[in-house]
């Protein structure tokens, strides 16, 4: 019996493991293939990457709806407008999180890509009551000042940023986290979805994948408001989606375009978002949970920047004394984030105030 679950107990690391390194190749991957397309960003944010969800999410959810029975017919009654709402936030954070991912360097991605947590802290807390304590605080503190470090050593400390680029980039670190608020709500509402409902979180994935497709195509006036440097702009859509194409297919048009071997970077890329798909599943079956899985995945992402081989156009020189520090505090944010768990009020601060307001109305009356 103790070989027994020792085996079990193996198995569980391993699918954590797995889980956390496909997840980080796939992210520098994600910012590799923005370096790539950096001049065709439409094409990453609003047709690749839905289609790639599509793909790796249907495949699961045809398999828990008709083979395995996990999903059942009951799960999937829920009204389609919420897949279309979830859709629309989903892309729109999308969109402006690979503007500003293809400008910024990998080790920064990933940090800023951490503050979600304070989006999230304060949108759960506003609409469905969850109250966070002094390590949730204090977790995200160190994370801002891992943020902190890491901008003022882009500015300060490197000439890696081209001159023209500097000014800019307040602009982009400012729209990493603006994305940050669609897709802190679509969470949310996912959660509230499936707390409220009996919908499967798996065709729910699905179905808001499907409803993405079209609402990423109709964001193509996109490419025709001016960007600033470094991304070229477009007035033609049509010869923006020819060029994007080509670009994919290694023919770039622009010598600025580093176009050759763009479609197999996204091939593995999306490999890769399939292997964490079916890992979560098992997770999820198995009732495995990876509690300080984030911190060890910031940790291997930014550590995998400095492969070539993995992130090609995006990888970094290597790490400064201050780079490193901005690194260990960024871990060390993360893990205290994570030590803990929210407590949930009995009713959120939206829901008392309304219940205040409903009072004053009847005391009037």
């Amino acid at each position: 019996q103790s070989i027994w679950k020792l085996l079990i107990q193996t198995g569980s690391i391993l699918i954590v493991l797995i889980a956390i390194t496909v997840r980080s190749i796939e992210f520098v991957l994600y910012v590799r293939l923005t370096k790539k397309l950096q001049n065709y960003l439409f094409l990453v944010s609003n047709i690749l990457l839905p289609v790639g969800s599509n793909i790796v999410d249907w495949p699961i959810c045809l398999y828990r709806l008709y083979i395995s029975g996990s999903t059942t017919k009951e799960m999937t009654l829920i009204p389609k407008w919420n897949f279309l709402f979830m859709a629309a936030l989903d892309s729109t954070g999308l969109l402006l999180s690979t503007l500003a991912t293809s400008v910024l360097s990998g080790p920064l991605n990933v940090s800023i890509s951490s503050t979600i947590i304070g989006f999230h802290m304060l949108s759960s807390f506003v609409f469905i009551g969850s109250r966070y304590n002094s390590l949730h605080v204090g977790g995200l503190l160190i994370i801002l000042l891992a943020v902190g470090v890491q901008v003022f050593t882009m500015f300060e400390l490197t000439s890696s940023i081209a001159y023209a680029a500097k000014p800019h980039m307040i602009l982009w670190i400012s729209i990493l986290l603006l994305s940050h608020v669609p897709i802190s709500i679509s969470n949310l509402y996912k959660y509230k979805i499936m707390r409220e409902t009996n919908v499967d979180l798996f065709y729910m994935n699905a179905m808001t994948s499907l409803f993405q497709l079209p609402i990423s195509l109709l964001m193509f006036p996109i490419i025709f408001i001016p960007l600033p440097y470094p991304i070229s702009n477009t007035h033609s859509f049509p010869d923006y989606l020819s060029s994007s194409f080509q670009c994919l297919f290694d023919d770039g048009l622009l010598l600025s375009d580093p176009c050759e071997g763009t479609l197999t970077v996204y091939l593995i890329m999306l490999f890769n978002n399939c292997i964490y798909g079916f890992a979560t599943v098992i997770m999820l079956k198995c009732n495995i949970h990876g509690s300080q899985s984030n911190t060890i995945r910031s940790l291997f992402s930014s550590l995998l920047f400095l492969s070539k081989k993995v992130a090609g156009e995006s990888r970094v020189n290597g790490f400064s004394a201050l780079d490193i520090e901005s690194l260990i505090i960024l871990c060390s944010g993360v893990f205290v984030y994570h030590t803990t768990t929210e407590a949930e009020a009995q009713e959120s601060l939206v829901q008392w105030f309304r219940s205040f307001f409903k009072q004053k109305e009847e005391d009037n009356v």
